[in-house]
């Protein structure tokens, strides 16, 4: 779901080909999502600037610094793990703040992933959700009928102890 001004690009180095950004102060793109644990996937650059993350409503990371001198393709930016199972909302917020050396203060995003963990005693169940946009952003939720702009992956994978 986007609040505020957000715009698209496409880019065939990001994860589903398109990213998103934004350099309003206080736009919001959030992800509402069942899981124990999701990071949020993007780039960092000379024209990106400093990001806030909400989970569940609360601020947990504060200034994160998306500059780098050169783009650098699907890095990991936030991550929370050891989440309740259940339903949870991240938000990625644009401050329109910037690193002195940055050019502009935008905010992008290229990915989320949540993911799944189940374990009991004979079997652990771990299931991995990539959301990515083709064509543009829209709001979205994860629920079985995903918009038509969306397109996402499962997988599973069997760990053994």
């Amino acid at each position: 779901k986007y609040q505020g001004s957000w715009d698209s690009y496409a880019d065939g180095a990001d994860i589903g080909g398109t990213e998103s950004f934004s350099e309003e102060k206080g736009a919001a793109a959030s992800l509402t999502f069942h899981g124990t644990s999701i990071s949020w996937l993007g780039c960092r650059n000379n024209n990106l600037g400093i990001a806030d993350v909400r989970l569940d409503g609360k601020l947990v990371a504060q200034g994160i610094d998306l500059y780098a001198n050169a783009k650098q393709y699907g890095v990991v930016l936030f991550r929370a793990d050891d989440l309740q199972a259940g339903e949870h909302t991240l938000e990625i917020i644009a401050t329109g703040r910037k690193n002195a050396n940055a050019i502009n203060a935008f905010v992008l995003i290229d990915a989320f992933r949540d993911e799944t963990v189940v374990e009991n005693a004979a079997l652990r169940l771990c299931v991995v959700n990539e959301w990515h946009y083709l064509g543009g952003w829209g709001n979205y939720q994860r629920t079985v009928n995903r918009a038509n702009t969306s397109s996402g992956s499962a997988h599973l994978r069997l760990l053994a102890d």
